[in-house]
Parts: C-alpha cells; structure tokens; sequence
C-alpha cells in the first residue's frame, strides 16, 4: 500500500505503525510535505521533521516536482509509477543516512539543508504571490454552489443539472489553474482530462468551495487561508493517485473522499464522450 503523507503525520505514531506493519508498506513523501519540514528560520528543524520516516528509508516514496506533473499527459496505464522520482527515491536511504549523522553534529551538511530551507520558503513565496488570482476565479465559482449541493454529492444524488455545474466549473477551475502555468503548453485531450493533475486539483477545489458553502463559512478568500487550501489540495491530489492519504486533518480527509468519488463519475462520463 502507498500513502501519501501530510506533513502533520511525519511524527505520528500511525506512521510508526503503518511502515513497521510491513514492508511492502509505503509513504508518499510530496514536495510540500518537504517544504513545510524546510520552512521558516532554523535549518536544524528537519532533523525532528524527517527522523521517523528516516528509520525506515527503504519504504519512501519521492515523486516527481508537482510543476513537471502539472505539464504531462498521463495515461491511466502508467500511473502512478509514471509519477515516481525513481532518482530521488532511490537516493533517499543515503539523504537519511546523512541526515542521522547531521544529528552528531550540526555543522555537517548544513550548507546543503540551507540550501534547500532557502529553496522553500522560495516556493512558499510563490504560492502567495499567485493565491490572489486564485481567490478572484474561486469567487466567482463558489457562487454557483449552494449549501445542499455538497450533501448530493454524497448520497451519489447527481442530477443532470448538478453535474454540468460540476463539469462548467471544474474545465473553469482548470483553465484558471493552466493560465501561465510554465509547465502547461496546451489542455490535454478529453479522454485523458480524468487523469491530469491539474484537472484533478480543479475537482478537489469544487469539492472544498462546496463545503464552504454548506457550512455558510464567510470569509473564506483571505491569502493565508488560499496558501494553507492550495498546500493542502496539493496532498489531496498525490492522494488520488495513490492509495489514500494519512493525515489528522479530517477536512482533507473528506475532500479526499469526495473528489474521488467525483473523479470516478468524470473518468466514466469522459470515456463515453
């Protein structure tokens, strides 16, 4: 089985547990759960973060940078191996070798895992320098949602109505994630949208404005709140492609659930198209 990790499950005892059960056990180490490891001012943070899943190097799974995945047309057949760093994944057993070492002695390495701190919180700028034209397009998508919408969904009571709302605003989502993307040339054919990373973000993004809205959340768009949900989305998404998540956040958790069983009504819809 492969999990992808919240970084709020890097110290857990579930963790412990799930990688000591067996070895054919793994955990999906994504970059942001590196990066909220490596952010903020003391460097020396990453030895707490990464000391568990250190123990057991051989059962990390690194994918590849989500702005490469965001780029690629994936096929069903191929994934998720075609997602794997095999590189990285293979190097990590040495990184927490190292990192083990580090402890003894804090000067070791210190350049390099600065290096990488510093490279963090450089994507963490990033993020909140692209959250406001994400609040201005969630603003305008969330208004198509009411309160009740979110319950249907889950009763798997999708009227055709409801379900071109959901197609309208997840292509909309989409085509708002692919603006200027780098990575992004042009959309993927229909029949592989189901499997696009950015489409499947879109999904997820419907799923959490429509929690908004059954709980009459206000105040929701503020840029903090946008970088936390665009982190968060993030797992939930490396989660589609594996085998689930591992998380004590029991928002995600749900989204999860939902845009999975969102995503299985568009792969179906989309093939028959």
């Amino acid at each position: 089985m492969k999990l992808v990790l919240d970084s709020n499950y890097l110290q857990n005892d579930e963790t412990r547990s799930f990688l000591s059960e067996s070895d054919s056990n793994f955990v999906v180490l994504t970059e942001y759960a590196a990066i909220e490891a490596y952010k903020g001012n003391d460097y020396r943070t990453i030895y707490k973060s990464m000391s568990l899943i250190s123990r057991f190097p051989n059962q990390v799974i690194i994918p590849k940078n989500t702005i490469n995945i965001c780029g690629m047309n994936l096929l069903e057949n191929e994934l998720p191996d075609i997602l794997i760093n095999k590189e990285e994944t293979k190097l990590f057993p040495e990184f927490s070798a190292r990192l083990i070492e580090s402890t003894k002695d804090s000067s070791l390495y210190k350049e390099s895992l600065e290096e990488h701190q510093e490279a963090a919180n450089l994507q963490m700028s990033r993020i909140r320098s692209d959250a406001p034209k994400l609040i201005e397009g969630f603003k305008g998508v969330e208004k198509t949602y009411t309160p009740n919408d979110i319950k249907e969904l889950r009763k798997g009571n999708i009227s055709e109505s409801f379900f071109d709302k959901l197609v309208e605003n997840s292509l909309t989502t989409t085509a708002l994630l692919m603006r200027d993307h780098p990575s992004v040339d042009e959309a993927p054919e229909l029949n592989l949208l189901p499997n696009n990373f950015l489409f499947r973000n879109a999904v997820c993004f419907q799923v959490l404005l429509m929690k908004w809205v059954s709980k009459g959340s206000p105040n929701q768009f503020k840029i903090e709140k946008t970088v936390n949900d665009i982190i968060d989305m993030n797992f939930v998404v490396f989660a589609l492609y594996f085998d689930g998540i591992m998380s004590n956040d029991k928002k995600l958790i749900e989204v999860y659930e939902d845009a999975k069983l969102l995503l299985d009504i568009f792969k179906a819809s989309f093939q028959e198209t």
